[in-house]
C-alpha cells in the first residue's frame, strides 16, 4: 500500500550513536514498511556494516544537514509508494511505534511536515519539545516543555530538524 516511509539518518562524527540510532529504527515494531539511508557526512562509516539494514550514502564533503537530507531522500526516492521521508539526526534513539505514528501523521493531504515530542537525555529523560512558535517580529522562537502540549495534536510554528516527518508530496 502507500504506507511506507524512507528513514534518513544523517551520520556525523563517532559511529557508535549512528549505530544505535539505526538499531532503534530497524527493532521499531510499527507495521509501517521502512527503506533506510544512513548519509556519511563525517567519512568514516565502514560500507559493510550497513549491508543488510541500510543504504549507506557517503558524503565525505559534508554538505551539512540540509545537504545530508536531500542526499538520503534522493538514494530513497527510487522506492514508490511511500508517503514520507524521516530525517533524523544521528544521535537519537526512537520510541517504539514511533514509524506508524509518523506515518499516520502524514496521511491528511493538509500536512507537509510533523514532529513529536523530543526528550534529552537517556538516564533522566526530560522534556526538550513538545511544540513552539516564532514571532515573526522579532525573529524569535519560543518552545513549549509542557507534557499537556507533547500530548496533543496542533498546528506549531516550527519542527526541529533532531527528527521530522515530511509528506512525499510536499
Amino acid at each position: 500500500g502507500h504506507f511506507g516511509l524512507g528513514v534518513v539518518i544523517i551520520h556525523y562524527g563517532r559511529a557508535e550513536p549512528t549505530k544505535q540510532c539505526l538499531a532503534s529504527v530497524l527493532e521499531d515494531p510499527s507495521g509501517v514498511q521502512r527503506h533506510i539511508a544512513v548519509v556519511d557526512n563525517f567519512g568514516n562509516l565502514k560500507p559493510e556494516d550497513f549491508v543488510d539494514s541500510a543504504t549507506l550514502v557517503q558524503r565525505p564533503d559534508n554538505p551539512g544537514f540540509g545537504g545530508g537530507a536531500n542526499a538520503g531522500v534522493d538514494a530513497l526516492r527510487t522506492y514508490a509508494e511511500m508517503i514520507g521521508f524521516v530525517v533524523m539526526n544521528n544521535d537519537l534513539m526512537i520510541e517504539p511505534g514511533f514509524l506508524d505514528a509518523a506515518a499516520r501523521a502524514l496521511l491528511p493531504k493538509d500536512i507537509g511536515a510533523v514532529g513529536g515530542p523530543i526528550l534529552v537525555g537517556f538516564e533522566q529523560p526530560r522534556l526538550w519539545y513538545a511544540g513552539g512558535t516564532i514571532r515573526p517580529l522579532t525573529g524569535t522562537v519560543r518552545q513549549s516543555h509542557s507534557t499537556s502540549d507533547a500530548e496533543r495534536r496542533r498546528e506549531v510554528g516550527f519542527v526541529p530538524g533532531t527528527a521530522i516527518a515530511v509528506r512525499a508530496d510536499a
